[in-house]
């Protein structure tokens, strides 16, 4: 085990010795054995006692910088695919049709637009030095309309809160991912709180665009492939993979 840990010692030093001011002997290598990729430190070198150790080191610091980015860059671009979606559903709609209930114990599109703004409200502002679930939120009005309530007011509850979500998620930093959090006094890694908004804004996406669908019926102008267009979508060329910006 201690043989394999220093040939990988060994390996991380020489690619990262230039960088971190270290320079490792090369390993003599008779001709007629293929030559590595990457310079070789015999596992006896004196450098393979601490500056492997170091160069692992960083070599684990930036892989975690690069994950925690593409990991920040993932939920923005998933975000941003479920506040489109509900939104092509939402244009689809009219007026009347954004307070309709299916039954008493239905929430209307407008009701859940305001439970999504204000439980993005309350998650994501000072999202990593105060508590999840704000003082000031009152969740059961969520769930409550007035008669006066307009198209307007409940697209503007739409934007104010995904605002608050983006700004948020903009000015992290990856050493921030792995930092804790709480939502009603549950620690969560930043990661894990942001997975479970992820998830909870998904659920109500999907429920906003079903209820939309159930209300245009044939008039439903589809946000996926059409049906009976499947097999032409298998023979399209693939769309290229767009990070989130």
């Amino acid at each position: 085990m201690g043989l394999v840990s220093g040939a990988i010692g060994a390996l991380l030093y020489n690619l990262f010795a230039r960088w971190v001011g270290g320079f490792g002997r090369e390993m003599d290598v008779p001709p007629q054995t293929p030559m590595a990729p990457y310079p070789i430190v015999p596992l006896t070198s004196p450098a393979t006692n601490s500056s492997p150790k170091r160069a692992g080191r960083l070599m684990t610091d930036l892989a975690t910088t690069d994950l925690a980015t593409h990991y920040f860059d993932e939920a923005r671009r998933q975000l941003r695919g479920n506040k489109r979606l509900a939104e092509a559903a939402i244009a689809q709609l009219k007026d009347e049709e954004l307070f309709f209930t299916l039954d008493p114990e239905s929430n209307s599109i407008a009701i859940l637009v305001k439970h999504l703004a204000g439980n993005m409200r309350s998650r994501f502002t000072d999202f990593l030095t105060t508590d999840g679930e704000k003082p000031d939120r009152f969740r059961d009005q969520e769930f409550e309309l007035n008669a006066a309530t307009t198209r307007a007011d409940v697209m503007r509850w739409w934007e104010e809160g995904w605002e608050q979500v983006f700004k948020t998620l903009n000015a992290l930093k990856p050493e921030d991912v792995m930092r804790t959090v709480t939502i009603r006094g549950e620690p969560h890694t930043v990661l894990q709180a942001i997975n479970r908004q992820i998830a909870h804004y998904a659920s109500h996406s999907g429920q906003i665009i079903l209820l939309a669908k159930h209300l245009r019926s044939k008039q439903w102008k589809t946000l996926s492939i059409p049906r009976g267009k499947s097999e032409d979508y298998k023979r399209a060329a693939p769309k290229a993979y767009k990070p989130a910006s």
